[in-house]
C-alpha cells in the first residue's frame, strides 16, 4: 500500500505529514492487501481568511477496481484529518463488500 501526502500548507505544524500517514496506516491496516494507493490531499478553501474550511481529501484506489473518496472539514488541519479517516474504514468496507455482493451473484448467475 502505498501512501501519499499532497499539499502540506505553509501554516500546518510540523509533524502533520507523519501525522497523516499514521492516521491513514492505521485506519486501512485490515484492507493492505486490497489497497493500492492512499491519496491525500490538504486545502485550505479560504486561505488566510480562515473559518472552518481546512480539507483532506483522500483517494483510495482498490484492487482489483474501484475507487473511495471521502472528505473531512474541520478549522484544524489535525481534526481535518480525522474526520476523513473516521469515515475512511467504514466506506471502504462498503466498497470491497460491495465487490464481493457483485462477484457472488456474478458466480450465481442462471445456467441456460
Amino acid at each position: 500500500m502505498r501512501i501519499e501526502i499532497r499539499g502540506i500548507p505553509a501554516d500546518a505544524t510540523d509533524g502533520l505529514e507523519s501525522y497523516a500517514e499514521r492516521r491513514l496506516r492505521f485506519a486501512l491496516s485490515r484492507f493492505t492487501p486490497r489497497v493500492r494507493l492512499v491519496v491525500a490531499r490538504l486545502e485550505d478553501a479560504n486561505g488566510p481568511r480562515g473559518g472552518i474550511d481546512k480539507q483532506c481529501k483522500v483517494r483510495i484506489r482498490l484492487m482489483p477496481e474501484g475507487d473511495v473518496l471521502v472528505r473531512g472539514v474541520d478549522a484544524d488541519w489535525r481534526a481535518a484529518i480525522g474526520r476523513a479517516v473516521d469515515r475512511l474504514g467504514r466506506t471502504v468496507a462498503r466498497a470491497l463488500k460491495s465487490q464481493q455482493d457483485v462477484k457472488r451473484r456474478a458466480g450465481h448467475g442462471p445456467t441456460g
